[in-house]
C-alpha cells in the first residue's frame, strides 16, 4: 500500500494559555462594544485592544508569535513580527461569523477569553483543494486529504494563529453565555530574500 504526503499544507498554530480570570472578567464587563452591520456579533470599539485594555496579555501573545515564527516556521532571526491591530469579539446565543479572511496582514490569531462547548466551533475552509473545488466527490470516510472544512471546539485560553489569507468561520452559538475572543493581525519588518544578495527580487519592509 502506497503512502500519501500532504505537500504544501496550511499551517495552523495552537497553544493553550493560562488566563487570570480575576483580571480579564472585570475588563470585559466594562468594555464598550458595537453591533456589527452584519447583525451576527459585536466588536470592541477599540481596534488596538492589546495596547489599551488588554495590554497585560500582549507579552504572552508576542511570546507565542515568536515561538510559531522562529521555532516552528524557522524564519531567520532578522525579521521582526509586530501586532498591528487587535480587538475583542462578543457573540451571544444565535450569533456566528461568516466565511472571511484578514486583508493587509501576514498572520492572524484568536485568543479565547470566555467560551464553552456550545459557543460555536472555529472552522477553516479550503477554497483551493486538490481539484480546485471544481468537483464535489463522495468519499467513504472523511480524512485530512479529502475534506474542505476543518474545525474544532475552542476552550478558554486557546490561542490559534494562522496565515491571514486562510478562510475561516464560526458556527452558531447555542450557549446561554456570551463568548469573548481577542483577535489580532500580525505584520513583519525586515529584508526579504536577504540570503541571496545578488537577487533582483529583494524587498525591505519597514
Amino acid at each position: 500500500m502506497g503512502s500519501i504526503y500532504t505537500a504544501f499544507s496550511t499551517p495552523l498554530y495552537k497553544h493553550s494559555c493560562q488566563l487570570d480570570k480575576s483580571v480579564i472578567n472585570p475588563i470585559l464587563r466594562d468594555m464598550e462594544f458595537y453591533r456589527l452591520r452584519t447583525g451576527d456579533g459585536y466588536a470592541s470599539v477599540s481596534p488596538w485592544i492589546l495596547d489599551e485594555d488588554f495590554s497585560v496579555l500582549k507579552p504572552m501573545i508576542e511570546k507565542q508569535i515568536e515561538d510559531m515564527c522562529f521555532n516552528s516556521w524557522k524564519f531567520k532571526k532578522h525579521y521582526k513580527f509586530k501586532i498591528q491591530n487587535s480587538w475583542v469579539m462578543k457573540h451571544v446565543k444565535g450569533d456566528h461569523s461568516g466565511i472571511h479572511w484578514h486583508s493587509n496582514s501576514l498572520f492572524s490569531g484568536i485568543l479565547y477569553l470566555q467560551c464553552d462547548e456550545d459557543s460555536g466551533d472555529l472552522m477553516f475552509v479550503n477554497y483551493h483543494n486538490w481539484c480546485g473545488n471544481m468537483f464535489a466527490f463522495d468519499f467513504e470516510e472523511d480524512n485530512m486529504i479529502n475534506q474542505d472544512i476543518m474545525g474544532f471546539t475552542p476552550r478558554e485560553g486557546d490561542l490559534v494563529m494562522f496565515p491571514s489569507k486562510t478562510a475561516h468561520m464560526v458556527s452558531d452559538s447555542r450557549s446561554e453565555h456570551s463568548r469573548f475572543c481577542l483577535a489580532f493581525n500580525v505584520w513583519v519588518e525586515g529584508d526579504l530574500n536577504k540570503s541571496h544578495p545578488h537577487s533582483n527580487s529583494q524587498l525591505s519592509i519597514r
